[in-house]
């Protein structure tokens, strides 16, 4: 399986790419960015399940202790809330034929919002448990 931090930073990209192009769309009204807004959320959204298994596996591996397993355990959650917003987002996305769903539009946006600032918060609380904690740093030595 690829490591946690291969996988995590497709998810990151994707689902962010995917917010830009989806916003972009709406100001400008271009299918075309409507297009890769729709492909790179299922994409990331898929990228993002993957990052949460393998997530479960790099913690099993890492094994942190005392400061450094709350902020995994927050990392963990917060990636959880990401993938339960953009998940269903995207099967959404893809019901409605690439577009933003019609019904219920409100509870689509509530989604992306939620998935936005759910995985900037993930990808903080993660580097900060490799950076700040050396959580899953391997020393040679």
């Amino acid at each position: 399986m690829l490591p946690h931090t291969v996988i995590v930073d497709f998810a990151v990209a994707l689902l962010l790419t995917s917010v830009a192009c989806e916003v972009l769309a709406q100001l400008a009204e271009e299918d075309e960015f409507r297009v890769v807004a729709t492909w790179t959320l299922v994409f990331g959204a898929g990228a993002a399940a993957l990052s949460a298994i393998s997530g479960y596996a790099a913690y099993d591996a890492a094994a942190p202790t005392g400061a450094a397993e709350a902020l995994v355990l927050n990392h963990r959650n917060a990636g959880l809330v990401t993938l339960t917003a953009f998940a269903p987002a995207a099967v959404w996305r893809l019901i409605a034929g690439g577009r933003v769903p019609e019904r219920n539009a409100g509870l689509y946006w509530l989604l992306i919002a939620v998935g936005t600032v759910s995985v900037v918060v993930t990808a903080y609380l993660g580097g900060s448990a490799v950076f700040r904690h050396g959580v899953g740093v391997i020393l040679d030595g």
